[in-house]
């Protein structure tokens, strides 16, 4: 199966700007080598994205990530309303939180 990850990603920013709470957004990740981010998703272009870090060893300035280096099952994000790292399997809050 061949996986559009641009398309992930833009679902998975899509699904994350859908919360009422005006915190949403941070995310926790890895690249196919391995390394791991967390932080917010600024912008999505054609190829890359621009990726914030959080966290008292954050970098100023932003990550220029390619699309096609992410590992999209290792996608999670911060619920607010249950104060705990969520994976992302769906579009749909609840149904990742019975994960």
């Amino acid at each position: 199966m061949i996986i559009n990850r641009k398309e992930f990603l833009e679902t998975f920013d899509n699904f994350l700007t859908s919360f009422d709470n005006k915190e949403y957004g941070k995310v926790s990740f890895k690249l196919q080598n391995g390394k791991q981010y967390q932080g917010w998703i600024s912008s999505i272009d054609e190829t890359t994205f621009t990726y914030l870090d959080s966290g008292p060893l954050a970098k100023a300035e932003p990550h220029i990530i390619n699309i096609d280096d992410i590992d999209i099952s290792s996608f999670a994000y911060w619920d607010d309303e249950i104060k705990k790292w969520t994976k992302y399997l769906s579009p749909d809050k609840k149904a990742n939180r019975k994960s």
